[in-house]
Parts: structure tokens; C-alpha cells; sequence
């Protein structure tokens, strides 16, 4: 008789673990929600750095004489590269919001909307890394209105909205600034 409670017991309490252990098995697939802040840190630092020397460089033309322009090169290689790095800290910024509010980690955005897992890029993906003119700020500009059209504007903090307005201004005024040799 007591081999057969034990064997009631185990009849009663295996699929109770089973159930747990499948629930567990769940939770831990999936996907936790990325802090896209970091991203905001970085793309603030980029911007701060790209207009620090986009200022320097202002500065160097308008007090240089006719002598040397070593420092307007380097000046001008700190822009870029800080131009540069914004952009993929912003499109990793958008991109880790979009994920976050898709309802699934691993979603991509094709281009109307729709998973496009076969290819592994999403609308963002397809204008930050097909791109091959190198105009960051035509760029950024199609990641915004990519955001947009997905209606996660919403979803993006009021900070990073300025600091992409400010570097898109910066980039605009940048030529007007300076008269390149």
C-alpha cells in the first residue's frame, strides 16, 4: 500500500514539475527590454565632441592668417569621425526603442511593417548599413522618419529628440561655416 501512495504522489507531482519547468523554460526565453540610454550617452558625447571641434575649426578660420592649416585637418578628421559615431549611436538608440516596442526583441521592420527575419535587416537597417554616400545626416534623417512611420516617436526620449535636432543643425551649418582649402 505504501508503494502504491508513492507511486499516487509521483503520478500527482510530475506533471506539477513539468508545468513549472515549462513556465521557467519560458520566462528565460524571452527577450528582457535593452536600456537604449546608453545610446543616448554616447550620441550626446559625439555631438558634444563634433561641436567642440566644428567650433575650433570656426575659430581657426576666422583667426588664421595664410600660414599653416595642420590643426584644421585634425579639427576637421575630430568632426567626422564624432559625425560618424553619432549616427551609429543613434540608429542604435532608435533601434533598441523599436525592439523594446515591437512586442518581440528579434523583430525587424521590413519595409512595410512586417517581420523580415529571412534577410536578418529592417527598415533601419537596410538605410544605416546600405548606405554608401556617407551623408550621415541624410542618414539619420531617414532612421527619423522611419521612427516615425513605425509611430515610436512617441517612445523616444525628449532629449535625444534635441540632441538629433542639434547635431542635424550642426551638420547643416557646418559647410556655411568654414571655407575649406
Amino acid at each position: 500500500m505504501k508503494n502504491t501512495n508513492q507511486f499516487s504522489l509521483f503520478l500527482i507531482a510530475l506533471p506539477l514539475a513539468l508545468i513549472v519547468f515549462a513556465t521557467g523554460c519560458k520566462k528565460s526565453s524571452q527577450n528582457v527590454a535593452q536600456d537604449p540610454s546608453a545610446h543616448y550617452s554616447a550620441m550626446l558625447k559625439n555631438y558634444q565632441d563634433a561641436s567642440l571641434n566644428d567650433s575650433r575649426l570656426v575659430s581657426y578660420h576666422t583667426h588664421a592668417g595664410t600660414g599653416s592649416h595642420d590643426s584644421c585637418f585634425v579639427y576637421l578628421h575630430g568632426y567626422h569621425q564624432c559625425d560618424s559615431l553619432f549616427s551609429s549611436h543613434f540608429y542604435e538608440y532608435c533601434h533598441t526603442i523599436y525592439s523594446n516596442h515591437s512586442g518581440n526583441g528579434e523583430h525587424h521592420m521590413g519595409e512595410n511593417g512586417e517581420g523580415n527575419h529571412e534577410s536578418g535587416e529592417c527598415g533601419l537597417d537596410s538605410i544605416h548599413y546600405g548606405s554608401g554616400h556617407h551623408k550621415f545626416g541624410d542618414d539619420d534623417s531617414l532612421i527619423y522618419q522611419k521612427m516615425q512611420h513605425y509611430s515610436m516617436m512617441g517612445n523616444l526620449s525628449e532629449d535625444a529628440l534635441k540632441c538629433y535636432t542639434d547635431m542635424q543643425n550642426l551638420r547643416s551649418n557646418h559647410d556655411k561655416n568654414h571655407n575649406y582649402h
